[in-house]
């Protein structure tokens, strides 16, 4: 991943890779890891949503770090699965526990992508 380039840029690096969004962040400390991940992946086609997320349009899935995620020689890497239908647009970053975001990044993958 070191050598590719991120699909965006936040807090964390933002790769897209073998069907996951990966985030690193080098150097890494406790705190950069410590609040929440969210990640909301809006589907190309509505009608590929579960029945409980059609009415919001995006399926959520908001993260610890230590779920996805290892620290390794400073580094943070996490890898988040994507969902498996085409995703028109991933919308992710980290928020605190009174609900304030540090940092959000709006990507579209590729079609590509499922």
């Amino acid at each position: 991943v070191r050598d590719a380039t991120p699909a965006a840029r936040g807090a964390f690096d933002l790769y897209l890779r073998d069907d996951a969004l990966v985030y690193v962040r080098s150097p890494c400390a406790a705190a950069d890891i410590r609040p929440r991940f969210f990640l909301h992946m809006t589907p190309a086609r509505p009608g590929a949503l579960p029945e409980a997320r059609r009415s919001v349009g995006f399926v959520n899935r908001d993260f610890d770090f230590n779920e996805h995620g290892a620290r390794f020689n400073g580094d943070c890497v996490a890898t988040v699965p994507l969902a498996e239908y085409e995703v028109a647009r991933l919308y992710t970053g980290q928020f605190d526990a009174n609900g304030a975001i540090h940092w959000k990044v709006a990507l579209v993958p590729s079609p590509s992508l499922p």
